[in-house]
C-alpha cells in the first residue's frame, strides 16, 4: 500500500478496488489533499468519510454476502459515468501465465469494469497468490500497467510477468 501510495497526487481522480490492501491504502490516503475516491467497499468509505480534502464515492449496489462490499448490475451501470487516473485493484489468485483471478463472478463483472474506466491499473497482491487459481477468469497481467507485490516473489515469475508487458514492482516484505 506504501508503494502504491507513491503514484497518487493530488488532484487525482482513483478507484479502490475491495480488498484488505486496497482497504490499507485508504487509512494511508487520509492526510492526502485534492483526490477523489471512488469504490465499492463500504470499509474503504468508511475510512474516508471525514477526511476534508478527499471526496468519496460510494458506488452503490447489493451487498455481497458475508462482506462489505457492494457489486451487482446497479455498481457496474455507475461505474460507466467516471474517468479516473488510476484504480487499485487486488486479485484473489495470479496464474503463472498472467491470468487474473476472482472467487465470486458478480466481483470479476466489476473488476473488468473498473479497468475500462482507468488511465493506469495497479493490481495490488501479495507473492502468495501468485501461481494460484480462483473461481472466475477476470482478466489478464497484458491488461494492467502494474504488479506491486512482495520481495518473496520468485524472480523467474517477474521475468514472465514482465514479458507479459506489466511493469512488476516488488517492495520488502513487512517485519
Amino acid at each position: 500500500a506504501r508503494e502504491a501510495l507513491k503514484r497518487v497526487e493530488p488532484g487525482h481522480r482513483l478507484i479502490l478496488d475491495t480488498g484488505t490492501t486496497t482497504l490499507e491504502l485508504a487509512h494511508l490516503l487520509r492526510d492526502y489533499r485534492d483526490v477523489t475516491v471512488i469504490t465499492p467497499s463500504l470499509a474503504v468509505a468508511s475510512i474516508l468519510q471525514f477526511p476534508r480534502d478527499i471526496q468519496t464515492i460510494l458506488l452503490g449496489g447489493i451487498f455481497r454476502q458475508g462482506s462489505a462490499d457492494l457489486t451487482g448490475a446497479v455498481t457496474e451501470g455507475n461505474l460507466e459515468v467516471f474517468s479516473v487516473d488510476i484504480l487499485f485493484q487486488g486479485a484473489d489468485a495470479i496464474g503463472l501465465d498472467g491470468t487474473l483471478y476472482n472467487g465470486d463472478f458478480r466481483i470479476a463483472k466489476v473488476d473488468q469494469k473498473m479497468r475500462k474506466r482507468a488511465q493506469f491499473t495497479c493490481i495490488l497482491a501479495d507473492s502468495s497468490k501468485i501461481g494460484g487459481t480462483a473461481l472466475v477468469t477476470n482478466g489478464y497481467l497484458c491488461q494492467i500497467d502494474a504488479l506491486i507485490t512482495d520481495e518473496k516473489i520468485l524472480l523467474e515469475d517477474v521475468k514472465r510477468f514482465c514479458e507479459t508487458g506489466v511493469s512488476v514492482i516488488t517492495v520488502p516484505v513487512p517485519r
